[in-house]
């Protein structure tokens, strides 16, 4: 019997040794991924933006053009960036929401750390409490053989 409750305390050791190494490789993997979409977001974003400028330049050019042939091109080169804006645009968001549910993940991966470290820590303190008793057993059942010693060693010298 004392063979399997030390197996299985072994294997919870085990178990929640690696509760906390997982939970610690999935909130780093987690920041990672955010990291990675945020950067990819603001890229995406600077390119919609550097878009919209080139549609005004366009605009611009458009106005002052004086032939129909220079017009139409222009008008199809505006119709173009204003596609590849609205493309842009759309990964954005795509980005975005793809972003709240990694930060929804990671926040749910911070708490399972947290609870994977206060039970490492209750585990702990649980087990300097058992080996305090235990340790305090001992010395009592020392004590007791050296008494019982004493006893003995008393009555024989006493008789």
């Amino acid at each position: 019997m004392t063979n399997a409750l030390k197996e299985a305390e072994k294997a919870f050791d085990r178990a929640r040794k690696q509760f906390v190494v997982l939970s610690g490789r999935t909130i780093k993997r987690l920041t990672r991924e955010r990291d990675r979409l945020s950067r990819k977001m603001k890229a995406t974003s600077t390119r919609s933006k550097r878009l919209t400028e080139r549609i005004k330049n366009k605009a611009e050019r458009l106005s002052k053009a004086t032939t129909k042939k220079a017009k139409d091109t222009i008008k199809k080169q505006i119709s173009g960036l204003k596609e590849l804006r609205a493309r842009a645009r759309e990964e954005g968001r795509d980005l975005r929401t793809e972003l709240a549910a990694v930060r929804a993940d990671l926040a749910n991966a911070r708490q399972h750390l947290s609870r994977a470290l206060h039970m490492d820590k209750a585990s702990a303190a649980f087990e300097r409490q058992r080996e305090k008793a235990a340790k305090s057993i001992a010395k009592m059942r020392k004590k007791q053989k050296s008494r019982k010693r004493l006893k003995g060693a008393k009555a024989l010298s006493g008789s």
